[in-house]
């Protein structure tokens, strides 16, 4: 007799799916990592978990620190100038975001150079996530997935 039979035929392998909108998020870390595609390349990546208890969209509880990775392209000589002020636009919102800063010219005003030491003092802070699902690439084995598609400062 065996110690160990499973039937594994009908379990669901999907990554639960958080109700679109907004979600307060901790940011877990914040690290620099080479691309995968241009080792030349470089983009910053933030894991986020959940800072409460939600329910995802088949009404099924998902516990507080439920994780979501983002990537952060970092703008380079190698990318093209269009791509680059696209992705400094998107590090300054997240910058804002992580310093509890509005996106206002006052705000923008307001913030420190983003760099290593930014980065490093980054996990720990709070943000308000805009989460979304994903529509999965024709060869994704996984299906749809929860993503951030934006973050701004928790304030008010």
């Amino acid at each position: 007799m065996s110690l160990l039979s499973l039937k594994l035929n009908d379990v669901d392998t999907s990554y639960p799916l958080l109700v679109n909108g907004d979600h307060v998020v901790v940011i877990s870390e914040a690290t620099l990592v080479p691309s995968a595609k241009d080792d030349r390349l470089l983009n910053l990546k933030v894991a986020y978990a959940t800072v409460a208890d939600s329910q995802d969209q088949k009404g099924h509880d998902v516990k507080a620190g439920y994780k979501l990775t983002t990537y952060y392209p970092i703008p380079s000589e190698y990318r093209d100038e269009q791509k680059n002020e696209n992705m400094l636009k998107n590090l300054t919102i997240l910058a804002l975001a992580v310093a509890g800063l509005e996106n206002t010219t006052e705000g923008k005003a307001q913030l420190p150079e983003f760099d290593e030491n930014f980065i490093a003092a980054m996990s720990g802070k709070q943000v308000l996530a805009k989460v979304k699902t994903s529509k999965p690439a024709e060869d994704d084995q996984y299906g749809p997935k929860s993503e951030i598609a934006s973050v701004r400062a928790l304030v008010g």
